[in-house]
């Protein structure tokens, strides 16, 4: 297995489990008597720092084992070519390697991290109350 995707699995998978163990530790009861807005406020907390950690990974898998610098564009300019302005908002220690490399060549990586970060299989809050299906019971007469 390439170096990067095993940098990537283990950030991941600490990144994780650390997250889920810091929040259960902060649960005030059994998830059974918390309220469905409780429970929605933890799910919420856990999908925030879930989502930091799967980018965090994506963006590894994407630099293929290169250098990474985090960065937003702040500009793109087409004059002469095109000219773009970057701003680093990662480690300072990955931007000097940035700032070695004026005047060469580099590689911009744009990760799709969101496409990682769909609502399928997201668990949800329990209702506080069930929802009540009235044509049940002549469904099940009628079966």
């Amino acid at each position: 297995m390439t170096d990067y995707i095993e940098v990537s699995e283990k950030t991941m998978l600490g990144d994780l489990m650390k997250t889920v163990v810091e929040q259960l530790k902060e649960l005030p009861k059994p998830w059974e008597s918390m309220s469905e807005r409780d429970q929605q406020e933890f799910l919420d907390r856990i999908e925030l720092q879930v989502s930091s950690s799967v980018r965090q990974a994506v963006s590894i898998i994407a630099a293929h084992g290169m250098i990474n610098v985090p960065c937003v564009v702040e500009s793109v300019t087409y004059k002469d070519g095109c000219k773009v302005v970057l701003k680093a908002v990662g480690e300072i220690a990955n931007t000097i390697h940035l700032a070695e490399s004026s005047g060469q060549p580099v590689s911009v990586i744009i990760p799709e991290s969101e496409e990682m970060l769909g609502d399928e299989g997201k668990p949800e809050a329990d209702p506080d109350q069930r929802g009540m299906n009235l044509n049940e019971e002549y469904d099940e007469q009628a079966a």
